[in-house]
């Protein structure tokens, strides 16, 4: 597991840190627009097997931090048991299921007070906060199960999947 704390720099997520997906692609580059496009708030269209906790739109003022992450956390969890279990080997959102989780967040951050012209820091480039704009209860079904139609998925043995329930080697 790699760590990597920003500090209170709200906007960067996981960056300094260098991240690189499909077709050398960065992290800054995918996130390079108005907005910091992702899928559910824990994963990027181009970077397989890439999972953040408290990414773009995790509710971040409008919930507690620690149900969040561990509901980050417990989905997850279910790829990765995918993955242990030799379901999948890599597994990254498509296009098409991010631009409707944007089109989601679009919509329901018309109801907040962040579109009424505030200066926030909470608000990317393009002046759309990136924070969960719903209910606890709604990001918490979210987060329940994932979706497997709104992934890429190649099957096949993961490197460096335990065999028998040990830790992951690589």
């Amino acid at each position: 597991m790699l760590v990597l704390a920003t500090g209170f720099q709200a906007h960067l997520f996981m960056r300094p840190m260098e991240v690189t997906g499909e077709g050398g692609v960065t992290i800054d580059e995918a996130w390079s627009g108005d907005h910091k496009t992702n899928y559910r708030t824990v994963a990027v269209p181009g970077f397989p097997n890439l999972f953040m906790i408290l990414g773009p739109n995790s509710p971040l003022g409008n919930v507690s931090l620690f149900p969040a992450a561990e509901a980050q956390v417990g989905y997850i969890m279910r790829w990765i048991e995918k993955w242990r279990a030799g379901e999948v080997a890599t597994m990254a959102p498509t296009p098409e299921a991010t631009e409707r989780f944007d089109e989601l967040l679009d919509r329901e951050t018309q109801s907040t007070i962040y579109v009424t012209g505030c200066d926030s820091y909470q608000l990317d480039p393009g002046g759309r906060p990136f924070l969960w704009p719903d209910t606890p209860a709604a990001f918490h079904e979210l987060m329940r199960e994932p979706v497997m139609d709104d992934f890429e998925v190649r099957s096949g043995p993961a490197v460096g999947a335990p065999e028998s329930g040990g830790a992951a080697r690589g």
